[in-house]
């Protein structure tokens, strides 16, 4: 025991910690190399490639031994190869096709040799380049291809008597006019159907995997060792699984593709804008370096497969060029409470400061944010009396550590609502009356978190769940309700608008102006009160001022061109159509239930409209009986909330799921048959309280299983991390 003790551990080593070690090794080296020779092998062939002629109703002369056809072509950028679709004439002889690029001189460029047996015939056949070319200028060369031996082995498709081929189907830029083909030394009419590859992933992937293989291994270890061994508190355990984790989804989960990532990346680089002095920026239009253009326009959706690992391990080290300032189009969230981007703004300027280039900055700004989540959580896991395993097992969920590890702000929002709701149970649970440094702690997290996203503000209302007996003396009494009252006032003056705009001059059909009220700083298309404003004004009808419950007389039903009603199930028409409306929310749980569990753990990643990253069922119910049993009372964790305490948190837990639903409903078209816009993740920061009332004394472990729950939660997490990755890869 005292050599144990000497060397930090909380126990001497035994045989089955050995064993554990070895079978977490074994299991990693099992699970790892399984999937790289199963799937990674699929992923050398990809490629991407740009359209230069889709035209092909013609062949050209039979191909074989003596014959050739000679096309002038033009390239610009980076170009891997070519795909020309093969016509083979004669399956029954073994040639070989060559492909040669000649420059202008008749100097070798580039070459390709393809067997005629690996030729399916009349699709679009690969010719990769022995060396890949970089035309940053353009280059106009000449192509030659030729096969042998043999007579007539193939042919190649082209267009017809048109040189220009189909307008619509050339790449822009392409002049196909002056690609002249010629057979056998005569010209010829038309263009060879054509296609340049411009992404070849080849063996890339393979390094990044043995990489990530071997730190997921390494990890692993590391958890079964301070989770087991050293019995290292779960906060620190926390916080360096958060940041390990958070890190791998940071660069799995494509740039621009978490939930409304390129909104939040828009605000962050306008107040990034402000510390430098650089002014200008709106609603719609940002400024930024030269260089940046492109990243703040919208989800990045060719940003879907395994070259958006390559594009970061090309990029990710780069600086950022030299040029002036440009002035883009980019939306931003007005009106949102100005500190839930400090951390994605901190990186942005650390970035930038330091000269790195987009790549470079967008991951800054994610890892920034991850960073103050980790932290705020590693602290509500401390600060939490009980069930702290529940709280870090719900903090490492794949779709928290995917919001934490991107330019969301609902990192922000989630980090402080675990605080305050473990600012609170402290409270609740220590013996004594609550000190002036916890009312403190309360009062500045509930200011902090008032503001951020309008439905979570019910969490403040825990406040009260601290009993009175606990409050006499000091007046803390009465700072419990100056925070409160502190937190309403602040609450009111970031959604202002949004409150004006409930009780504002509409014209029929009426806009979802509820929806505002509610989601106002919420990811919701009615994030701007002023632009829903400026809609309602430009569609005909009469105008009417309502507030709160109208019976205003209902607008003729029209549709947009999508075939969306222009009217919205607004609460006048919701108290019109409350048989409607039923059987719209009665669908809605039916039919979209389980995606809602999907998005609360992480099993649909990414964003839907730009990549949907759907995460195998297995680990998502694994994660699921995991979090549950966590919330379970065990030998070491015995405390219990009371009966009306756990309602109340469900209560809570409820209320606010129930005015994100109620904001969505009035924002969703009356000819939808299902509630547009609801989310599992939505969930997220009032998940505790969920777990809360789940607790009870009916169920309970008769073990200490907390160690090996955090264990099992982060393993699946990890898992989630591989199954996402590998669905990336194969796209």
């Amino acid at each position: 025991m005292e050599r144990a003790e000497k060397k930090g551990l909380s126990r001497p080593l035994r045989r089955g910690d050995f064993i554990a070690v070895g079978l977490i090794l074994l299991c990693c080296a099992v699970v790892f190399s399984w999937v790289g020779i199963a799937f990674l092998p699929a992923t050398e062939g990809s490629f991407r490639r740009v359209i230069v002629n889709d035209d092909y109703d013609s062949l050209t002369i039979p191909v074989g031994s003596g014959d050739e056809c000679r096309q002038t072509v033009f390239m610009k950028g980076t170009v891997h190869g070519l795909r020309i679709p093969v016509a083979v004439l004669d399956s029954s002889t073994q040639g070989i096709i060559s492909l040669l690029l000649l420059g202008e001189n008749g100097e070798l460029i580039a070459s390709s040799r393809v067997e005629t047996d690996e030729v399916v015939d009349r699709f679009f056949q690969l010719f990769l380049f022995d060396n890949a070319i970089d035309a940053k200028e353009g280059l106009r060369c000449t192509l030659v291809l030729t096969a042998g031996p043999g007579e007539g082995l193939v042919a190649f498709l082209k267009s017809g008597d048109k040189a220009s081929g189909n307008e619509d189907d050339v790449a822009e830029g392409y002049d196909l006019s002056s690609f002249l083909l010629t057979e056998n030394g005569v010209r010829q009419a038309g263009t060879l159907a054509l296609q340049y590859v411009t992404r070849y992933a080849g063996k890339f992937i393979y390094l990044p995997y043995i990489i990530f293989s071997i730190l997921l291994t390494v990890f692993l270890e590391y958890l079964y060792f301070t989770l087991f061994i050293i019995r290292t508190p779960l906060h620190r355990v926390f916080f360096i699984s958060s940041l390990f984790l958070g890190t791998v989804f940071l660069f799995i989960i494509p740039l621009r593709t978490a939930p409304d990532e390129y909104v939040h990346i828009a605000n962050a680089y306008s107040y990034s804008n402000a510390v430098f002095g650089v002014g200008g920026d709106s609603n719609s239009s940002i400024t930024v370096r030269a260089g940046d253009e492109m990243f703040l326009a919208s989800y990045d959706f060719d940003a879907t497969d395994i070259f958006a690992y390559q594009e970061v391990y090309e990029g990710l080290f780069d600086s950022a060029p030299e040029g002036e300032p440009v002035v883009i189009q980019a939306r931003r969230a007005p009106g949102t409470f100005p500190p839930v981007y400090f951390p994605q703004t901190l990186g942005v300027i650390f970035a930038r400061l330091i000269g790195a280039g987009k790549t470079g900055l967008l991951f800054m700004g994610r890892f920034f944010n991850l960073l103050f989540y980790s932290t705020i959580v590693a602290l509500a896991v401390k600060i939490m009396p009980f069930m702290k395993p529940a709280l870090m097992i719900t903090a490492l969920l794949p779709m928290c550590l995917q919001l934490s590890a991107s330019f969301s702000y609902d990192a922000y929002v989630i980090s402080l609502c675990f605080l305050f709701i473990a600012l609170v149970l402290r409270c609740v649970c220590e013996s004594g009356q609550t000190s002036i440094k916890d009312i403190l702690w309360l009062g500045v997290t509930a200011l902090l978190l008032a503001p951020a996203k309008t439905v979570y503000f019910p969490v403040l209302l825990l406040l009260f769940l601290i009993p009175a007996a606990k409050l006499t003396g000091k007046g803390f009494a009465a700072a419990r309700i100056s925070i409160f009252i502190a937190a309403i006032f602040l609450w009111s003056a970031f959604n202002l608008n949004a409150l004006r705009a409930s009780a504002g001059v509409m014209k029929t059909p009426q806009p979802a102006v509820m929806a505002v009220s509610l989601l106002a700083n919420a990811d919701n298309p009615a994030l701007d009160a002023s632009a829903t404003l400026k809609q309602g004004s430009d569609e005909a009808g009469a105008e009417i001022r309502f507030v709160g419950f109208t019976t205003a007389e209902e607008p003729v039903y029209r549709v947009r061109e999508n075939n969306e009603a222009f009217q919205r199930f607004t609460l006048s028409y919701i108290l019109r159509h409350i048989p409607q409306t039923l059987l719209l929310v009665a669908r809605t749980f039916w039919e979209q239930g389980p995606l809602w569990l999907q998005g609360l753990i992480g099993g649909r990643l990414g964003e839907i409209i730009a990549i949907d990253i759907e995460i195998s069922w297995i680990f998502i119910i694994g994660l699921v009986l995991v979090l549950l049993a966590s919330s379970l009372t065990d030998e070491n964790d015995s405390f219990v909330l009371g009966k009306r305490a756990r309602i109340f948190s469900l209560g809570l837990a409820a209320l606010v799921f129930s005015l994100f639903f109620l904001g969505c409903i009035t924002w969703t078209p009356i000819n939808y048959s299902t509630v547009f816009g609801v989310q599992g993740r939505y969930l997220l920061p009032v998940l505790p309280l969920l777990l809360l009332a789940f607790r009870g004394h009916n169920l309970r472990f008769t073990k200490q299983v907390s160690s090996g729950l955090c264990f099992a939660g982060a393993s699946l997490t990890a898992l989630c991390a591989l199954n996402a990755f590998l669905i990336i890869i194969q796209r």
